[in-house]
């Protein structure tokens, strides 16, 4: 009897996929090479990153945070990555417990060396701006202001904790840009975003931590003001004649030359987030800025919807925009009423629709007013007698001035006075001499008493002075007994 247990073949076994990779003498942490890119990318950016915002820009969707040490690890033992110190607790916390340990307090920050940078440069994209490594961030004090920076563009490459609406990548970034002015000056922003395919030309990012005055964040307003109105004349092409006596080539503005793909419906918008204080000094804070700054943001002061010269300027507190995310309702554009979501803010809708009710309702307002003094006028110039108005005439001319008669109720009037004439002239006693004629009242009223016609009244006056006149009533006698 066979075994059929024996005798049956053998199912190959499902191959198990490797999960650990072996070490070596240059990676001994075990790091992948897309890790290691991702991770001098993140770098490349931020120039210096906590471990935890290493782990959340690179690899978001890893559940811990173990794969963001292998990398920086694996890199620093290649002298492309160095430790930087470690993170700070951030200002405006509450003052933890002794022996509690706060999140993300306490964390490695992480550096690029200046070998790291060229090899981040081979990772980036082709536009993406250099500049230094920030070799002196988070040394000593932890580079508070930079680790906020940071939370800033993970809060907008994430979403937020309600990870709805993510704008950009970490490759749509650039932190620490400079933008040069006249006189060896600088206006450098801590972050820039360009972002054209999530509705986000261009956003210039500046964080405070509340260690700024009012007055200097609204210098930073002018100094970007100066920036974007400095004008250069575009070089003529090869074998173009110029006549430089004559030079009438066309000014070009000089932050189009460093941002070519921004909208030209305005200039380029700025985005203040301030941190580090209560939402009450934030929301101060805000306020006074906006005040200081509104020459800057307002539109032209002849055409409320032209903003071609204005910057737009939007505002949010860090923890609503770690919150909520770029697209919650929490920015705050100058000159507006309401809170909007980023790309509605920066778009101006808020504010047109406003503007363009607050203009129609004057507008509207203006016509009441008038068409109530032109019914007014109307009223007051009723005729007495019709009592109808200037408008109800076909012609202008018979209206009333509502102080006398209108030209048909004068005519009305005088044909009636001539009939009521000629019936009291008819009803009158005829001529006592002639018997024919009628006592006319213009006879009448030269002489109430007379009894004759005119041609009577005229002849009699001719040939004697002496003229007929109605009787006087005889006077009654009385008679006395004696």
């Amino acid at each position: 009897m066979t075994n059929p247990t024996r005798d049956a073949t053998p199912e190959p076994t499902a191959k198990k996929k490797r999960v650990n990779f072996p070490a070596s003498a240059a990676y001994p942490h075990r790091s992948t090479a897309p890790l290691r890119s991702k991770v001098l990318a993140v770098l490349g950016v931020l120039k210096v990153a906590s471990t935890n915002q290493v782990w959340k820009l690179a690899v978001p969707h890893h559940k811990r945070p173990g794969k963001a040490y292998e990398a920086p690890r694996d890199l620093v033992e290649n002298k492309l990555v160095e430790q930087r110190g470690t993170t700070t607790a951030r200002p405006g916390a509450l003052p933890r417990p002794p022996g509690a340990k706060r999140a993300g307090d306490g964390e490695t920050i992480w550096g690029l060396t200046d070998l790291g940078l060229a090899a981040a440069a081979t990772v980036l994209p082709d536009h993406w701006h250099r500049g230094s490594r920030a070799r002196e961030a988070g040394r000593a004090t932890g580079s508070p202001h930079a680790m906020d920076v940071n939370e800033t563009i993970l809060a907008f490459t994430n979403g937020g904790l309600a990870a709805t609406s993510p704008i950009g990548t970490i490759g749509n970034w650039h932190t620490h840009l400079s933008h040069e002015l006249p006189g060896g000056r600088r206006q450098i922003a801590d972050a820039v975003l360009q972002a054209p395919d999530h509705d986000v030309p261009l956003l210039l990012v500046e964080v405070d931590r509340h260690h700024e005055t009012p007055t200097e964040l609204a210098a930073k307003f002018a100094g970007y003001w100066e920036f974007f109105h400095l004008a250069y004349k575009q070089r003529p092409r090869p074998g173009d004649s110029v006549d430089w006596r004559d030079d009438d080539r066309e000014l070009l503005p000089v932050w189009r030359r460093q941002y070519p793909h921004a909208s030209a419906g305005s200039l380029p918008p700025v985005a203040l987030v301030l941190t580090g204080a209560g939402e009450l000094g934030t929301d101060n804070l805000a306020t006074k800025v906006r005040d200081l700054t509104e020459q800057y943001w307002q539109p032209d002061r002849y055409d409320p919807f032209d903003f071609t010269d204005s910057i737009p300027i939007v505002m949010t507190r860090l923890d609503e925009l770690q919150t909520d995310g770029p697209q919650g309702r929490i920015w705050w554009r100058y000159g507006n009423d309401e809170l909007q979501s980023l790309t509605d803010a920066l778009a101006g809708r808020e504010y047109t629709e406003r503007t363009r009710a607050r203009l129609q309702a004057q507008d509207d307002a203006a016509q009441a007013a008038k068409d109530r003094q032109a019914d007014e006028k109307a009223e007051a110039s009723h005729c007495p007698t019709c009592r109808r108005r200037p408008d109800e005439y076909e012609d202008h001319w018979d209206a009333s001035d509502g102080t006398t008669d209108c030209s048909p109720c004068r005519d009305t009037k005088t044909a009636a006075e001539a009939a009521q004439a000629l019936l009291d002239a008819e009803a009158r006693e005829r001529c006592v001499t002639c018997q024919t004629g009628l006592i006319e009242n213009n006879l009448l009223a030269h002489d109430p008493e007379a009894i004759e016609c005119w041609d009577c009244y005229n002849k009699r006056d001719f040939s004697t002075g002496q003229h007929l006149r109605r009787p006087e009533p005889a006077k009654k006698r009385l008679f006395f007994r004696s």
